[in-house]
């Protein structure tokens, strides 16, 4: 039961997020809302307040927000054509880009807010050298056990594997390292010696620290791991996409296994709560980056036509676009599909 809730909670979250950057938005250029949902299939609840309605579905796996002249009311009465003030279709191109844009943007904030709590209990995680090994490069450059790794080349390392790809892939190049020692920050330079399959090694055993730091620092701390969190998936997405990686990815039912595997994992309550919001960072990030893919009815796919209706002048006939979401429902149901397949088998 414990991971039941807990997966239910954490989509619900997601999605809450994710669909009150495109309400909010949407409400602040003028565009009506005519349902605000959380979840998919049979509505649990639903409260009207205004011209709005709130509404709870079964189906935690998502959600939406039902604009006007995009999507129709359940209500005839309410129904507005494309050509009304308050329609979407009515708004200036950069109203329209904040819509859609603004359910990702959110999914960031959300993440930025989990890690800021998870480092303000625990401390901000800070990457350091456990062990050197003697007569290493980074013996001979003077770097010792404990010191912490603040930057290479002037890059901020703000965890561990970042600190591991940064070196493995400069075999016999040099690197500037910036170490915190004792309070004191010093600058040595060390060029990692190439190993087999050419991966460049320093001769260090890496690891992690938190550290307590205060409101300011734990924040930009939450900001910047975040950026990092984004900058190695889409990293890793470079790579699948060149045939470097296997696309090695996981749905709801994967997910749940996480949590359940998590539950199993963690001794105590405290341990889990905290264990479910980094995978709800995590995830939340994800989510960020997938919706901005340019597939047809996720927001990245609203974001093309949208430039396309710049460059035209004009949106798409509905015949078109209607056409555009059947596709973008396919291939999404298609993946769906695939990852569910892969989960199970």
């Amino acid at each position: 039961m414990e991971t039941i809730i807990s997966f239910a909670v954490v989509f619900a979250v997601l999605v809450l997020f994710h669909e009150f950057g495109h309400f909010v938005a949407a409400k602040l250029v003028g565009i009506r809302v005519y349902e605000f949902s959380v979840g998919f299939g049979p509505r649990i609840a639903n409260r009207r307040i205004g011209e709005t309605v709130y509404s709870l579905r079964g189906v935690p796996l998502g959600g939406y927000v039902k604009l006007a002249g995009m999507d129709r009311s359940e209500s005839e009465a309410e129904d507005i054509g494309r050509d009304d003030p308050r329609s979407y279709y009515s708004k200036p191109i950069w109203a329209k880009l904040l819509t859609f844009a603004a359910g990702p943007f959110m999914n960031i904030v959300l993440a930025v807010l989990l890690y800021s709590v998870i480092f303000g209990l625990t401390g901000v995680p800070v990457v350091s050298i456990v062990n050197v090994t003697p007569g290493s490069p980074a013996d001979l450059a003077g770097m010792r056990a404990n010191d912490v790794v603040v930057s290479v080349d002037g890059r901020g390392i703000q965890m561990a594997l970042e600190l591991f790809e940064t070196i493995s892939s400069n075999p016999g190049e040099e690197l500037t390292f910036t170490l915190n020692r004792d309070g004191a920050e010093i600058v040595v330079t060390a060029v990692p010696q190439a190993a087999e399959g050419g991966q460049g090694r320093l001769g260090i055993e890496i690891g992690e620290i938190n550290v307590k730091k205060n409101v300011g620092q734990t924040v930009s701390a939450a900001l910047a791991y975040t950026m990092e969190i984004s900058r190695m998936i889409l990293a890793f997405l470079g790579k699948v996409l060149t045939g470097r990686a296997a696309a090695d990815f996981t749905g709801p039912i994967g997910i749940f296994r996480v949590i359940r595997a998590t539950a199993e994992a963690t001794p105590t309550l405290s341990a889990f709560v905290l264990s479910i919001m980094v995978l709800a960072a995590y995830l939340s990030t994800n989510l960020a980056l997938f919706n901005l893919f340019p597939i047809p009815v996720l927001d990245g796919g609203w974001l093309v036509l949208i430039a396309v209706e710049a460059v035209r002048g004009k949106p798409l006939s509905e015949e078109h676009e209607a056409i555009y979401r059947f596709v973008g429902f396919v291939m999404i149901m298609v993946l769906f599909i695939l990852v569910t397949l892969k989960d199970v088998f």
